[in-house]
């Protein structure tokens, strides 16, 4: 409705708000947080967090699900700005292969969206390609 309204595609940031709204008004019936990432022309890639309170704050990257605890020392001591796509996908791909090591329920293979200005770009890294944890060290 929102994009009918404006008569464009909504920004990121605005994206990220309603899905905050959402959760904060129904935290009795719904209990999720939320990575929303994106490209819009004002503010081209952003990331924005969204705790299970409905809290939300636009991070340089975020990190989710249940083997996240795990990765918390390694994303903070691998990130930097300006990365190359490269860089990039090596990074979430050891990141996921860490919390894979150690959680039970993440695992398998690991599922990257390169988000672009005007595209999405799916790729599959399978099992026999992500690498082991030690490779990682």
């Amino acid at each position: 409705m929102h994009s009918t309204e404006i008569g464009d595609l909504p920004q990121v940031k605005t994206a990220a708000k309603l899905f905050s709204t959402m959760i904060y008004n129904n935290k009795n019936h719904l209990m999720a947080s939320i990575l929303v990432a994106g490209w819009d022309p004002i503010k081209e890639g952003s990331v924005h967090v969204i705790g299970i309170d409905g809290s939300l704050v636009e991070l340089p990257f975020g990190v989710g699900g249940s083997g996240s605890s795990y990765i918390y020392g390694f994303t903070d001591a691998n990130y930097k700005e300006d990365m190359t796509e490269d860089e990039c996908k090596k990074f979430v791909t050891s990141a996921i292969a860490l919390a894979m090591a150690r959680d039970g329920s993440s695992g398998g293979l690991v599922r990257l969206a390169i988000i672009k200005k005007d595209e999405v770009v799916k790729e599959t890294v399978f099992g026999k390609d992500i690498p082991t944890f030690f490779e990682n060290l």
